[in-house]
């Protein structure tokens, strides 16, 4: 996985949502003056009338396609404020088709607006983000209405992991891009044997050590529930967490503490992904650690 964020794709539902993940694309394409390509994904439809076993997805017309396309331009101008982006009209189901585009223009950072519902709403409202979030091959920012963008200090959870390692470095990469502070955490849990910043400090590499200002946090608890206050406790603008991907029989999915941060954080959440091999059994996949 490179570091190299070249091409910025923004997932859009022309919401509030969209509008605050365009505004963040703007920010770092600003500063990495990666181009910015927007996407909208148009479900197919069925006509009312047609029972399931033999309804047949209406193709798009050029002109509804035209259409979109106008329409994405106008709400995607407002939010990127002169700022140049081209669109993507796609028609299909929203998550495979943001994960296919991101495939075919070799996007680096997908930056994708949630609702952050939960419960039910959740699952109805969230449930294409979450997608996203399990499938992206890159780095994907989930942004919620109303934050701004802004990037002034970072906050990286680590549990000493490869894809922590990998996270880090990310982080650290932003830090440096943004002039922002990096601080690192780790939380020990109940029934773990201490640690303390000293060895968190040992524990990340010479290159990060030397060229960006950072500090060491060691907590104790719940993962989730004390990354969650470290972050409103420091004022954090970013948290940045290592996801990994594991399979599960058919499904990609990520640890738990991952999940939790994304849904309840109270800044922007990304996550950079690490795919791991297909595992063979439930048991197997229960064995193997989750981020955080």
């Amino acid at each position: 996985m490179t570091y190299d964020i070249r091409h910025i794709l923004v997932p859009v539902d022309m919401s509030d949502s969209g509008a605050a993940a365009l505004k963040y694309a703007k920010y770092f394409s600003e500063r990495l003056l990666a181009p910015v390509s927007v996407v909208y994904a148009d479900p197919l439809l069925y006509p009312i009338d047609m029972v399931p076993a033999t309804a047949v997805a209406l193709t798009a017309t050029p002109e509804h396609e035209a259409r979109l396309r106008r329409e994405l331009t106008d709400y995607a101008k407002d939010a990127l404020d002169g700022w140049p982006f081209d669109v993507i009209v796609k028609m299909g189901p929203a998550a495979p088709m943001i994960l296919r585009t991101a495939e075919e223009i070799d996007a680096r950072l997908i930056v994708i607006g949630t609702h952050h519902h939960h419960g039910w709403r959740h699952a109805l409202l969230g449930s294409v983000s979450a997608d996203v979030v399990h499938g992206s091959r890159c780095p994907v920012l989930s942004t919620r209405p109303k934050q701004k963008a802004s990037i002034t200090r970072i906050l990286c959870p680590v549990n000493f992991t490869d894809v922590a390692r990998e996270s880090l470095r990310f982080a650290a990469r932003l830090a440096d891009l943004f002039a922002a502070e990096l601080v690192v955490v780790h939380v020990v849990e109940p029934g773990r044997d201490s640690i303390d910043e000293s060895y968190v400090r040992q524990w990340i590499d010479p290159e990060t050590r030397d060229t960006v200002k950072f500090r060491e946090l060691v907590l104790r608890g719940g993962p989730a529930e004390r990354v969650l206050d470290c972050a409103d406790d420091i004022g954090a603008d970013l948290l940045v967490i290592g996801a990994q991907h594991k399979f599960f029989r058919d499904t990609t999915v990520i640890g738990t503490t991952t999940e939790r941060l994304i849904r309840f954080a109270n800044c922007p959440v990304l996550t950079f992904p690490r795919v791991a091999q297909r595992v063979k059994s439930v048991e197997r996949e229960r064995e193997m650690v989750g981020v955080g």
